[in-house]
């Protein structure tokens, strides 16, 4: 697709959807944003991986104190990962270049409908893992506000009914299950790893 449509040049954002985005290290995204102030990883990789065990003391410590509700929900989401393919159990001994991350429930309310039942988002604790501190993102992100969205939406609006009549116009939501979560992510030289208690209080590692 991406040869197809002719953004080959693109460079390392078409690298990236091939092979996954980084997640540690220094993060630039030159094809498409400008660079900010330079900067450094707080921690090297060697640093982060030296830090490992005192973040699954945590990490467990974190487990211990999660409500029998939120275990399960944790407990469903890893489950659904397995199946998926993107995850899969660890034996003993772990990887020497694991990285311990922590499983944490959001609950997604919706602004319009405060009386629908909640989504459960899982999430995994880059920053407890002290992964944050081991990357630097360079690229200087600009993000339009909605009042940005909201006039071109207006102007297209207009514009169409103006060139072909009402009657041209058609609006259609699509919205993909999981579209957020299908971007890969390569983890270059660490082994990220769930770490997540089962219904019994056991912990197991993914």
């Amino acid at each position: 697709m991406l040869r197809d449509t002719g953004i080959e040049g693109m460079g390392s954002l078409v690298a990236h959807l091939r092979n996954g985005f980084p997640m540690s290290g220094v993060l630039a995204y030159d094809a498409i944003y400008e660079r900010g102030p330079v900067s450094t990883p707080e921690l090297s990789i060697a640093e982060l991986l030296g830090r490992q065990q005192e973040v699954l003391a945590r990490t467990k410590g974190a487990i211990s104190l999660d409500s029998r509700e939120n275990r399960s929900a944790i407990w469903k989401s890893v489950l659904k990962d397995v199946k998926a393919g993107h995850m899969k159990e660890l034996s003993i001994p772990l990887p020497r270049n694991s990285v311990f991350l922590r499983r944490f429930i959001v609950k997604q309310v919706k602004a319009d409908k405060p009386g629908c039942s909640p989504k459960e988002r899982a999430c995994d604790d880059g920053k407890m893992a002290q992964v944050n501190r081991a990357s630097a993102v360079q690229s200087k992100v600009k993000l339009d506000s909605i009042d940005v969205f909201a006039e071109t939406a207006r102007r297209f609006i207009q514009e169409t009914v103006e060139s072909h009549g009402a009657s041209a116009f058609c609006m259609v939501g699509l919205d993909h299950s999981e579209a957020y979560r299908q971007l890969g992510a390569d983890n270059g030289p660490l082994c990220r790893t769930v770490v997540a208690g089962d219904g019994d209080g056991s912990r197991r590692r993914w």
